[in-house]
């Protein structure tokens, strides 16, 4: 994530400046998600990169980001909220309870709520999504990975909710924990598929 100039969202060593050519990233290097929880660490920026990057610097070194002293941008697009919508939408989808699960039906009312949300971004999509957010949030009683897959399609369709109301600082929290909840129930796998989810929505 980075800033409309393609500059980093820390100054902390100063501001840097990336391009498509290799540059070197002073202090603890660049920070490179791996994964969509990763990405997200820093805040939201405005331009989404995709990045080839060399020479580790292990100030972090993480299942989610790693950092790197040198770095060249490989392509990059303005940031839609509503890519993040729809990548937690998916990632939703894929830690739906199995079927016989009692908490699926809730879970995937839920979910589609949410993509009817992205569709329409109307009021009425906007309230039935919160809706569909209470009715798994109470869900959240259960154990193991059906509770935090009951937490990732409240949250996803409460990120939808928000989102449809113009509500983009509060959307954004929610979308950070849909994909936090998504991830603790589809475990790194899912955290690293979540993040190509969203290249393929921005790109």
């Amino acid at each position: 994530m980075l800033r409309s100039d393609l500059s980093s969202l820390s100054d902390q060593y100063g501001r840097h400046k990336y391009s498509a050519e290799w540059t070197h990233v002073p202090g603890n290097g660049a920070y490179v998600a791996l994964t969509l929880p990763g990405l997200l660490r820093g805040g939201m920026g405005e331009v989404f990169a995709q990045v080839e990057y060399a020479e580790l610097t292990g100030a972090v070194d993480d299942d989610d980001v790693v950092t790197a002293r040198r770095v060249r941008v490989l392509r990059h697009a303005p940031l839609d909220l509503w890519a993040f919508v729809r990548a937690v939408i998916w990632g939703a989808r894929q830690v739906l309870p199995l079927e016989g699960n009692p908490l699926r039906a809730v879970c995937l009312r839920a979910v589609e709520a949410a993509d009817r949300c992205e569709r329409e971004r109307t009021s009425e999509a906007a309230d039935a999504a919160s809706g569909a957010w209470a009715d798994a949030w109470v869900s959240d009683a259960a154990v193991g990975a059906a509770r935090w897959s009951a937490k990732a399609s409240a949250w996803a369709a409460e990120a939808s909710a928000r989102a449809a109301r113009g509500r983009e600082v509060s959307a954004a929290e929610a979308v950070s924990l849909a994909t936090r909840e998504a991830a603790r129930a589809g475990g790194t796998d899912l955290a690293r598929r979540l993040l190509e989810q969203l290249a393929k929505e921005v790109f």
